[in-house]
């Protein structure tokens, strides 16, 4: 935020430049974002196929500079000023919330006195907020919750407006707007795992396990070597009937060489068992009972796949 604060973006012409020669600290994070957001704009004015169009001329070899300029028909420094003029304003409200003098912690009349006098200080708003929730002034710490995330949007991650009043609703008692909250951060672009699985959790207490399921596909792209998460699904897969889906993850489960072989194991033979695959379910029952022969649960399926 500080580099945009700055002016720091860079011609499209040096977008490569900044990130294998970054003239100052953090310009490699920079350049990531001023790219990902130069395709955004790519996309929504002259069509994603264009990105494609791209992406061919880069493997072909051909220079960055004349594939752009050739692929969207415009010189670069026309392509350039379009850039920023669509930017700004997707950035004004964020860049005038953000103080970095503000990120370290202030006692808290000095953050009263601070979100009275300048309500749009994104950090003020925040650490008052969780000020306040430690007061168990839920009421205010709410507002001033909401206000930072409404102020700063794509704030997520740990510790952001979105968790925060998340927390504030659960203490209040109010799971479902604390699931409403979270699920506002992940169309928001939140992407930590630890956050999703308590959404995710959120969302199973409250009986809606198809939502629950969806968080989980959404992070297999985040997260794909989570073992916990793929064992969720396969959970979801088997109680919803859909076997193939069920023998996918708990293959990948088993993949992952869980610390308990046998349930793995078994947790795959139950799956293909489910999608009518008695030969793979045998296979896999017999390997879990070759580990643990006591294991009661794959005895008794073992002995309804030979009836």
């Amino acid at each position: 935020m500080r580099a945009l604060q700055e002016d720091k973006l860079v011609p499209a012409a040096q977008l490569n430049a900044a990130f294998v020669r970054p003239k100052f600290p953090g310009q490699v994070q920079f350049a990531y974002y001023q790219a990902g957001m130069f395709c955004r704009f790519i996309a929504e004015k002259h069509g994603f196929e264009k990105i494609l169009a791209l992406l061919a001329a880069f493997r072909s070899g051909e220079k960055p500079d004349a594939a752009l300029e050739r692929v969207l028909g415009r010189p670069l420094d026309d392509l350039d000023r379009a850039f920023r003029a669509w930017l700004q304003p997707l950035t004004a409200k964020p860049m005038s919330a953000i103080d970095l003098e503000w990120r370290k912690p202030r006692p808290r009349k000095e953050l009263e006195a601070e979100a009275a006098q300048r309500p749009q200080n994104f950090f003020a708003r925040l650490q008052l907020a969780r000020a306040l929730k430690d007061d168990n002034r839920l009421a205010e710490a709410l507002g001033h919750a909401e206000a930072a995330r409404e102020l700063f949007p794509e704030a997520v991650e740990a510790g952001g407006p979105y968790e925060l009043a998340a927390e504030i609703h659960l203490a209040r008692g109010e799971r479902d707007k604390a699931a409403a909250e979270l699920q506002r951060w992940l169309r928001a672009g939140g992407h930590d795992p630890q956050i999703a699985r308590r959404l995710a959790a959120l969302l199973m207490d409250l009986g809606r396990t198809r939502e629950a399921a969806a968080v989980w596909e959404a992070f297999l792209y985040v997260a794909p070597l989570d073992a916990d998460l793929h064992q969720r699904l396969g959970e979801f897969y088997l109680e919803a009937r859909r076997g193939a889906e069920a023998i996918r993850e708990f293959a990948v489960v088993l993949a992952l060489k869980p610390v308990d072989q046998a349930q793995a194991h078994f947790n795959l033979a139950r799956a293909y068992a489910a999608a009518g695959r008695r030969p793979e379910a045998r296979r896999e029952v017999l390997a879990a009972l070759e580990i643990a022969p006591g294991f009661s649960p794959a005895q008794k399926l073992l002995l309804e796949l030979s009836q």
